[in-house]
């Protein structure tokens, strides 16, 4: 049976370039890429990560595979098996669609036509060539096919070429393990599958495989996988229509927002204006009632001017001295009204103060609003890299506690050893304070002090880390564990209930819960979060009101809990060394740390003040682990 044009790509095709392999050679995984894209894939990879770096990834199944630091990816890549079989398919299309030349002649630069194809060697050879390799000792059981044949021949994969052992290179893969499920040559089955308890020849185990219908089975697992495939693809059709949807019911939102805060903007203009005319005709009033009273006054002068010259030229002495008098007194009048009065003329402007809230509209509202995605989460953090590791000098250490202050010092109790210690945001050991008793978890209170639990005690117990000393203790109740804080008040978690407590120590609130909560964090909401009997992950309001809980199979004996700045919630699975990061609302994002980055038993979790640096205290608390983010929204 042909090979359809969708088998023949998927086996001819580069992954990288998407055109036919050119020296094709294929990873660990069996993905294969034409060898020069491979080598600039990982000189891409090198060039972004640097020269240390020690793995590259496939970009077909994502596997890793292991490069040593340092290495040429040329040499890499020419070190990596050759893909035969879509050599030998490459070079069968070819037959018929151009003239066919003799390979081995090629190679001494001679020209020869070919005449037969080499199913092993996957080289066309002519009349010469196919002589010698007839009778070449190497060569001799070579399957030799001739040109002519090939022509008429449809199915590619007839005459293809043996499997050849990635390992030891010029061995066939004729060999298959029952116990592995991986095809192997002579020389594996003696160095690596000696013990097994069924390995047979391929042949053998094909014909197995058939009489147990197999590769039936199989092909129907494939197509149910497939089935499950088109389902997904169909919803995630109908959710594009969907999504188109929500986005112009989003833009009608946005503009009847922005048609509200136009018409709102419009009534406070029109009262605005209208208080402004109202303020202005009010002031022209008063100011035209001035003028009005100046003016009357004036003409009343002028009209003494005129009567004082009629009285000098033609009034008696006794009358001109009477009338002067008159005259005098409304003059010293009038002097005195301007003198008292010559303000209510004065130049008069009208100002505008804003209101303080529309002032600050415009540095403080930099949006309309924030369009987000419902059903899947936004990833706002890059998967973090282990940067650092803290150890104290102590030995058989359990770190059970981590805090850390605004200037970046970090304070880690350690239960074995009893001990409080500091350390700089190097990373380096500052000071150590031997406590009274065995702590568990610590909180900082300010940019010098820190609260600690003292599990076998059931104190707390107040240091000034500046000089290392203990500056109160307070009595609690038994079975006291992890250790919040909330603005003025500290969230501790005990077996079966978490209690509100004020820096004095004074209880507040309790908060009936089922479980020991080993560590309690809170949010900037109000919302705490701690273990509930089990596996599962709790958030509560101070108030006590149940918000949600979070259960997944992955997560096993659930430990630490903290939040970043975006508010997602990251708890820690000793048993299943693992930690989860979840959205505000409780649905998983990702597991965004696990044992491939080097989490084992991790107890006690802690962001920095700047959500820069997540703190996991591993190992069951042997040491610290620290974490550090790039991208922090």
């Amino acid at each position: 049976m042909a090979l359809s044009d969708i088998v023949l790509e998927n086996l001819t095709n580069c992954p990288l370039c998407n055109e036919n392999f050119s020296l094709p050679r294929f990873l660990p995984c069996y993905h294969t890429y034409c060898q020069h894209c491979l080598k600039d894939y990982i000189e891409s990879e090198i060039e972004k990560h640097g020269k240390s770096l020690s793995k590259i990834k496939c970009v077909v199944c994502q596997s890793v595979f292991p490069l040593i630091p340092d290495t040429e990816s040329e040499k890499y890549v020419a070190e990596l098996p050759m893909d035969n079989l879509a050599l030998s398919i490459i070079k069968r299309k070819e037959v018929g669609d151009s003239e066919n030349i003799c390979y081995p002649c090629k190679r001494i630069d001679i020209t020869s036509p070919a005449v037969c194809y080499c199913s092993k060697c996957v080289e066309f050879l002519c009349k010469d060539c196919e002589k010698y390799h007839k009778t070449n000792k190497t060569t001799t059981n070579h399957l030799l096919v001739s040109i002519a044949k090939l022509l008429k021949e449809t199915d590619l994969l007839k005459h293809a070429p043996p499997v050849i052992c990635p390992e030891h290179r010029e061995s066939e893969m004729s060999m298959y393990c029952f116990s592995h499920e991986v095809v192997c040559c002579s020389s594996c089955v003696s160095e690596h599958h000696s013990q097994c308890k069924t390995v047979a020849t391929v042949e053998h185990a094909v014909a197995r495989f058939k009489e147990k219908r197999m590769f039936e089975a199989f092909n129907k697992s494939l197509q149910k996988s497939k089935f499950k495939y088109d389902e997904e693809i169909k919803k995630g059709t109908e959710h594009l229509g969907q999504l188109d949807h929500s986005a112009s019911f989003i833009c009608a939102e946005i503009e009847d927002m922005r048609k509200m805060i136009n018409k709102h903007f419009d009534e406070l203009e029109v009262s605005a204006k209208k208080q402004l005319v109202s303020i202005r005709n009010e002031q022209t009033a008063e100011l035209e009632d001035k003028i009005d009273e100046f003016r009357m006054r004036s003409l009343m002068l002028g009209e003494s001017e005129q009567v004082l010259k009629a009285f000098v030229q033609n009034a008696s002495p006794g009358l001109l001295l009477f009338e002067m008098k008159r005259l005098k007194n409304q003059h010293m009048e009038c002097e005195k009204f301007i003198h008292q009065s010559k303000t209510l003329l004065a130049k008069r402007l009208l100002g505008f103060d804003p209101d303080k809230n529309v002032a600050a509209i415009t540095s403080s509202l930099k949006h309309m609003g924030k369009v987000f995605v419902k059903g899947v989460f936004d990833v706002t953090r890059d998967i973090p890299k282990n940067t650092m590791t803290l150890k104290t000098k102590r030995k058989n250490a359990r770190i059970t506690g981590i805090s850390s202050f605004p200037d970046g010092r970090i304070v880690l109790t350690d239960e074995n050893n009893c001990t409080l210690t500091l350390f700089d945001g190097e990373g380096n050991e500052l000071s150590e304070l031997v406590l009274l008793g065995k702590p568990w978890d610590v909180a900082t209170l300010d940019r010098h002090r820190c609260v600690i639990t003292m599990r076998g005690l059931n104190v707390l117990q107040y240091v000034n880390v500046n000089d290392m000393t203990l500056l109160r203790q307070i009595a609690i109740d038994d079975g006291v564990w992890g250790v919040s804080v909330y603005g003025e008040e500290l969230v501790i978690g005990f077996d079966n209930k978490v209690e509100i407590f004020d820096f004095g120590g004074r209880s507040e609130h309790v908060i009936p819960c089922l479980g020991s909560d080993y560590y309690v964090t809170i949010d900037n909401l109000g919302r705490f979060y701690h273990k509930h009997h089990g596996n599962t992950l709790h958030c509560r309001h101070v108030s006590g009101k149940f918000a949600f809980s979070y259960y997944n199979a992955e997560l096993v004996n659930l430990t630490g809990i903290t939040i970043d700045n975006d508010g997602n919630i990251y708890v820690a699975g000793f048993h299943s060394n693992n930690v989860h990061q979840l959205t505000p609302d409780g649905t998983l994002m990702r597991i965004i740390l696990s044992g491939m980055d080097g989490i084992y038993q991790p107890l006690k979790l802690h962001f920095s003040k700047d959500f820069s640096k997540l703190l996991v205290a591993n190992n069951n608390g042997s040491s610290v682990a620290v974490y550090s983010f790039t991208n922090i929204s």
